[in-house]
């Protein structure tokens, strides 16, 4: 299903123009990505600390991942040094990785393989060895502390959420898989997934703990579009 470009104003007018004037290889590679069932966010936006916004082509928040299509201009002096600097602050100042390739290769691709990418680029990181296991674990647990008393239901539960943008299902070990996949906010998290009306008043996705609940809903759900 084609769809055009979610546009909105939280990120100024620039992100509008940058969704609006998506290139041929950007959306054969955000086809690889719904097919691959994998979250991502498109031209996410990153504060850098000169004042200006930092936009990433595509965010996959499960891998803290940011990928760039680029064109022949980035081909220039001047473009590789912008994109060598944008990749440092991205890995250095907010931990995402950054992997890069060019319109071309995108064209030729048949498929992606997300993890497989993740693993190459970590692999080249300055900062990668400095995230530990055992952080994200500790990370994880103070999550479930804080959240379990505030939910109606088991936060360490497998987790299907069906995003309506895409059309895509997901799903998730528990709910800090969710949380880290999707970065949504704890208390809207929440009380998404509290509410028995998730369907009419999560603006993004619809949650279920189980298949059939989930396309039960669903189907509910395009009976009121």
């Amino acid at each position: 299903m084609d769809c055009k470009p979610i546009v909105n104003k939280e990120y100024g007018k620039r992100r509008n123009s940058l969704l609006c004037k998506t290139s041929k290889a950007e959306s054969h590679f955000a086809k690889l990505l719904d097919k691959s069932e994998i979250y991502y966010i498109r031209e996410k936006c990153c504060y850098n600390f000169s004042g200006e916004w930092c936009y990433v082509d595509f965010y996959i928040p499960k891998f803290k991942l940011g990928i760039e299509i680029d064109g022949k201009e980035h081909n220039t002096t001047k473009h590789k040094i912008r994109d060598r600097l944008k990749s440092n602050f991205l890995d250095e100042q907010r931990g995402i990785f950054t992997y890069r390739i060019t319109n071309e290769q995108c064209l030729l691709m048949n498929s992606i393989n997300v993890p497989q990418i993740y693993q190459h680029v970590i692999s080249k990181s300055k900062t990668y060895k400095h995230r530990t296991v055992s952080a994200i674990e500790k990370e994880r647990e103070y999550f479930f502390s804080i959240c379990q008393p505030l939910s109606n239901f088991d936060v360490r539960k497998k987790i299907y959420a069906y995003c309506k943008l895409n059309e895509v299902t997901y799903e998730f070990n528990n709910l800090f898989g969710l949380k880290r996949a999707t970065a949504i906010r704890n208390k809207y998290l929440i009380s998404g997934i509290n509410s028995h009306d998730d369907i009419f008043y999560s603006s993004i996705f619809i949650y279920a703990f189980d298949k059939d609940d989930l396309n039960t809903k669903i189907d509910k759900f395009n009976e009121y579009l």
